[in-house]
């Protein structure tokens, strides 16, 4: 009976170690290549996750529990990307995997599309 509890007991616990951000692609769905950084900043904190600006890559990154949603700058300041890292959880959250990073908005690509018409 013990050892059945300690078992159970262990893999709630082991499950708990890496929480992943289960709203990650709404907040990076939301994101337009008009926003400003002080809008997803904000926008950022209603979820309750943390922010930080790498200065040297020009990107804002947002993270929460095990995921990170990096939004990535041009020189005025406008949003040119965005991308979503996730991690996969395996095994009752025993094994991590860091999931390809994708593309949600790639603004410069909407950009010249506007222009090629």
């Amino acid at each position: 009976m013990n050892r059945y509890l300690m078992v159970t007991l262990s893999f709630i616990l082991l499950s708990a170690c890496y929480p992943v951000w289960q709203d990650v692609e709404n907040y990076a769905n939301q994101i337009k290549c008009d926003n400003t950084q002080n809008e997803l900043i904000v926008l950022a904190q209603t979820y309750g996750a943390n922010v930080f600006f790498d200065l040297e890559s020009q990107s804002l990154q947002v993270q929460k529990e095990s995921d990170t949603v990096v939004i990535q700058f041009n020189p005025n300041g406008k949003v040119s990307q965005v991308s979503v890292f996730k991690v996969n959880l395996q095994f009752f959250g025993i094994l991590r995997h860091q999931v390809t990073p994708f593309i949600v908005l790639d603004c410069l690509k909407i950009t010249r599309k506007k222009t090629l018409i």
